[in-house]
C-alpha cells in the first residue's frame, strides 16, 4: 500500500471520528446529558431564560429542557408581579421550581366599609377588701382583679390591646412601667423609661409595642425581650396600624429603597407608599405606590389574610386589593 493510500485512509479515518464524535455530542448534549427544569405555577405563564429564549407554558407543571450552569429565570403571568429565580443545572439532572404569583395591587372602591371595634379597657381601681390597686376590665361588671399592685400607682397611663396591657406610672422623680398578660393574670415590671411616651399600641400577639415621644421624630418599638428599636419610620404624617399577622401596616410618603430593606429620609410628594413592617425579621417591604388619591388616607383597615386593605381619603371610602 502506497504512502497516498494510507493517507486518504487516515483522513477518512478523522472525518469518520469526527462525525460519530458530534453525533455523540449531540446526543448527550440534547438528550443524554441535557438539563431539564420543571416549573409548577398556575398556568398559563411563560419562563424566560435570561440571554437564552422565552418559553410559553400553557399547562403547569411545565418542563423545558435545556443546557446546563447557572441560568436566571425571569418567570411572568399577566396581573401579577413577576418572579426571578437562578438555579444552577447540572448535566444530566432535573431541577423543580414551584412558584406562587403574587397579584399586582389594585385601587377601587369600596362598597362596603368595614366598622372597627373598640377593643378592650382596662383600669386601676381601688380593692376595698384588701386595700390594693388591682386591674380590671372596664366591661366586667364583677371588677374581677386580673393583677394587684400593693403600692398605688399614681396617674396611670394605660396602653392595651386583647391580652396584653402596659402600665406607666407618669406622675413620679422614677416612673416604672409594668407589662401585664391579661391571660396569665401576670406582670411584670420593665425596665425602660416610658415617662414622655405620647401615644402607643401593641400588636395583636402582645410581643411587641409600639410608640411615640417627644424626644424622636420616628417610631419606636419596644420587643418581647424589652428592648427598645428605632424604626425608620416617621411618627407624624404617617398613618399605620398593626395587622392579624402581627406585622406594621404603614402608608407613607417616605421613599422605600429597592431591596425594600430600609426607609430612606427622602419624600415622595404626590406618592402614598403602602408598605408592611416585619419585626421579627426588622424588614420593610412595599406593597404598592399609589398616586390616585388627594391626600394621606385617615382611616387604615386591612383584612385578616392582607388580601384588601380599606382606606379612607378624599372623603371617598377605598380600597387596595390583592386578589383577582
Amino acid at each position: 500500500m502506497d504512502s497516498e493510500k494510507k493517507r486518504m485512509i487516515a483522513l477518512a479515518s478523522i472525518i469518520i471520528l469526527l462525525i460519530f464524535s458530534s453525533i455523540a455530542y449531540f446526543i448527550w448534549a440534547n438528550f443524554l446529558g441535557a438539563s431539564r427544569l420543571t416549573i409548577t405555577a398556575k398556568a398559563p405563564f411563560t419562563v424566560e431564560i435570561l440571554g437564552e429564549k422565552t418559553y410559553n407554558c400553557d399547562e403547569s407543571p411545565c418542563k423545558i429542557k435545556t443546557g446546563n450552569g447557572a441560568k436566571t429565570l425571569l418567570i411572568k403571568k399577566e396581573g401579577y408581579e413577576q418572579t426571578i429565580k437562578n438555579v444552577n443545572l447540572r448535566p444530566g439532572e432535573s431541577e423543580e421550581v414551584n412558584i406562587e404569583f403574587k397579584i399586582v395591587p389594585f385601587l377601587s372602591k369600596a362598597a362596603n366599609f368595614p366598622t372597627v371595634g373598640e377593643g378592650t379597657s382596662y383600669t386601676l381601681v381601688m380593692d376595698s377588701n384588701n386595700g390594693m390597686q388591682k386591674l380590671v376590665d372596664e366591661s366586667d361588671n364583677l371588677a374581677s382583679a386580673i393583677v394587684y399592685f400593693q403600692k398605688q400607682i399614681q396617674n396611670p397611663q394605660i396602653f392595651s390591646s386583647k391580652n396584653t396591657v402596659l402600665i406607666i406610672e407618669k406622675n413620679s422623680t422614677s416612673p416604672k412601667a409594668y407589662k401585664v398578660n391579661t391571660l396569665t393574670k401576670s406582670r411584670e415590671l420593665i425596665e425602660a423609661d416610658f415617662g414622655n411616651i405620647t401615644d402607643g399600641s401593641w400588636s395583636p400577639n402582645g410581643k411587641y409595642f409600639l410608640f411615640q415621644t417627644p424626644d424622636s421624630r420616628k417610631l419606636q418599638l419596644m420587643k418581647e425581650n424589652g428592648s427598645i428599636v428605632e424604626l425608620n419610620l416617621y411618627s407624624q404624617g404617617n398613618i399605620y396600624t398593626w395587622t392579624y399577622s402581627n406585622t406594621l401596616l404603614f402608608v407613607s410618603q417616605q421613599d422605600i429603597g429597592a431591596v425594600d430593606t430600609e426607609v430612606l429620609e427622602t419624600i415622595s410628594y404626590g406618592s402614598y407608599i403602602f408598605g408592611e413592617y416585619h419585626p421579627e425579621e426588622n424588614l420593610y417591604t412595599k406593597i404598592k405606590t399609589i398616586t390616585e388619591i388627594p391626600e394621606m388616607p385617615s382611616v387604615l383597615i386591612p383584612t385578616s389574610n392582607m388580601k384588601v386593605i380599606y382606606f379612607q381619603a378624599g372623603g371617598e371610602n377605598l380600597q387596595l386589593n390583592s386578589f383577582l
